[in-house]
């Protein structure tokens, strides 16, 4: 996929990912090393160091006092960008404060995005970012949502050519209603790229610690499958973090894992 729109960078494709993104995750990722998803992180860095010169505080978990949580999250970020291409009308289903929507519209060839959160009032959102609309006009393209991903606003419903969701769905309890919201917002043809904390077991771990979350759970190699809509099929590999020893397990003692998916017509 070719980044459209991107500005060139000082930084190499190998530095990006060596300087900036393994330092803030606990494992290897093999697939930072292509090209084009090095190119989305240093765009996508470039938008992160402007949103710091203006000021713009934004962290995708909604507590918007630190940009590791953005860092952190970057390369899950140009990973399912990279494997399911914006086009058209995008939704980012539980955006939290993070720059995606932004990034999504102002470097890459969107229409419109769907900036969509339960937790996160749309109105702080805009008010947050209204300088970054103000610079670069294509934000103008970012409409936020107040809205539960398992309750979608009809007007979103068959009118989504792609849709994200990074980190969410294993925070949401009624993970199917959420999944079907997800769907009903999709177009045939739709691409939908979700990730997702992952574990050697699947651990349900009830109510999470943290007030933007309703719950917290690991999904498993062996129940990933219940993530898999009836009426969609993968697109692309499962898991994408190179961590696959569970006898030697990566710091936090768990990974990422991302379900690609395209819905059928």
């Amino acid at each position: 996929m070719e980044t459209r729109g991107a500005h060139r960078s000082d930084l190499s494709g190998t530095q990006i990912v060596e300087d900036v993104l393994l330092p803030h995750t606990s494992f290897g990722v093999g697939d930072l090393y292509l090209e084009p998803i090095a190119a989305l992180a240093r765009s996508y860095k470039q938008l992160m160091d402007l949103a710091d010169a203006m000021g713009i505080k934004y962290e995708h978990d909604g507590r918007y006092d630190t940009r590791y949580g953005e860092l952190s999250r970057m390369w899950e970020y140009t990973h399912v960008v990279h494997w399911a291409e914006p086009r058209g009308v995008v939704l980012d289903a539980g955006c939290g404060y993070s720059l995606l929507p932004y990034f999504l519209a102002t470097f890459l060839a969107v229409q419109q995005v769907f900036a969509l959160d339960a937790h996160n009032p749309a109105r702080d959102r805009y008010s947050n970012f209204r300088a970054l609309k103000e610079a670069m006009p294509a934000c103008e393209k970012v409409h936020e949502v107040d809205a539960d991903i398992c309750h979608l606003p009809t007007f979103v419903h068959g009118s989504v050519d792609v849709v994200y969701s990074v980190s969410v769905i294993e925070h949401i309890y009624d993970y199917r209603a959420a999944l079907w919201g997800l769907t009903a917002a999709a177009r045939p043809g739709c691409s939908l790229a979700l990730t997702f904390d992952m574990y050697q077991d699947f651990i349900d771990y009830g109510h999470s610690a943290w007030p933007w979350c309703e719950k917290t759970r690991f999904i498993s190699p062996q129940t990933v499958d219940q993530y898999i809509p009836g009426n969609c099929q993968l697109i692309a590999p499962q898991c994408f973090v190179d961590c696959t020893d569970w006898s030697d397990p990566p710091i936090h003692q768990y990974t990422f894992g991302s379900l690609i998916m395209k819905k059928l017509g």
